[in-house]
């Protein structure tokens, strides 16, 4: 990881050359870019831990490898962003646009995704969303190969068109009603030992000023 750069230092950069910048590598922890326009940004490996986001437009920006734990991206636009294999581990999604949203492999674990719109074939093979707030978020469409739901709440969630196959719950997922997951082709598994969101220590933070 490189210098920090701070939200002043940015922000004056966006309004030279728009939004179409480079963080490559960066370290932002608990950095504050929310309501920032950063629509097709590189953020590849980008380190975002605890960093306040809400509302701010990753409209198809690259963040593959970056690491979103806790950040807060309440109402952020992530429309056709490039995500793979990101780590939002216990990460706010409340309402956020994760429409077309490539997200295979991520780790989605502990994160609230209440609300949260997932549709159109937005990418979530493989992805690990144990213990997932799913309520109520739309994933019509979405696809969901292989995707970890053991522990997941997705009551009321939409599911229309939705790709299940071989995506794994168990008896601590909460389905919509009237849905038969195994129907849907999900399959029942064995709860892990720990789920990932018990296993991963809290992290430690630098106390830089942002």
């Amino acid at each position: 990881m490189t210098t920090a750069y701070s939200r002043s230092e940015i922000i004056k950069t966006i309004e030279m050359v728009g939004s179409r910048i480079y963080l490559i590598e960066q370290s932002l922890v608990g950095i504050d870019l929310s309501g920032l326009d950063l629509h097709e940004a590189d953020l590849t490996r980008v380190d975002l831990r605890r960093a306040h986001l809400s509302g701010t437009r990753f409209f198809r920006a690259r963040l593959p490898g970056a690491d979103l734990r806790r950040a807060d991206l309440t109402s952020a636009d992530l429309r056709g962003a490039v995500m793979i294999e990101c780590n939002l581990l216990r990460a706010t999604l409340r309402g956020a646009l994760l429409d077309g949203a490539k997200l295979s492999g991520a780790n989605l674990a502990g994160a609230d995704l209440y609300l949260a719109k997932m549709r159109g074939n937005t990418e979530l093979a493989h992805a690990n969303l144990q213990k997932a707030n799913l309520q109520r978020a739309s994933l019509v469409g979405a696809q969901l190969p292989g995707a970890d739901l053991r522990g997941a709440d997705l009551t009321g969630a939409q599911l229309l068109r939705s790709n299940l196959k071989d995506a794994l719950y168990d008896e601590k997922t909460r389905w919509p009603q009237g849905l038969i997951p195994s129907i849907a082709g999900a399959v029942l598994s064995e709860p892990p030992d720990q789920y990932l969101t018990e296993l991963e220590p809290d992290d430690e933070f630098s106390h830089d000023d942002h």
